[in-house]
Order: C-alpha cells, then structure tokens, then sequence
C-alpha cells in the first residue's frame, strides 16, 4: 500500500517536471522567435532611415 502511494506520488511529480520543462522550453523558443522578428523589423526601419 505504501510502496503504490509513492510510486504514484513519484510518477505524477515527474510528469509534472516534464511537463513544466516542455511549456518552459516551447515559451523560450517563442520568445526567441519574437525577438528576431523585432530585430527584422527593427534592422528594415534602419534602411528606411538610410535611405532618406
């Protein structure tokens, strides 16, 4: 009895960190692609400003 409480304590926890590492990992690479987006933008406004 004992033994399953914690097998199953010990199986949600580690879901739980995969699960967390997963969202953490999927939202740093967002935020890198949003950066890179801002850096295109940022990089044509310069041309912009060049041109004229």
């Amino acid at each position: 009895m004992y033994t399953t409480i914690m097998t199953n304590i010990i199986t949600i926890i580690c879901i739980l960190i995969v699960a967390f590492s997963l969202i953490w990992i999927s939202y740093m690479y967002r935020k890198s692609d949003s950066e890179k987006e801002q850096e295109k933008k940022l990089g044509e406004e310069d041309k912009k400003n060049d041109e004229n």
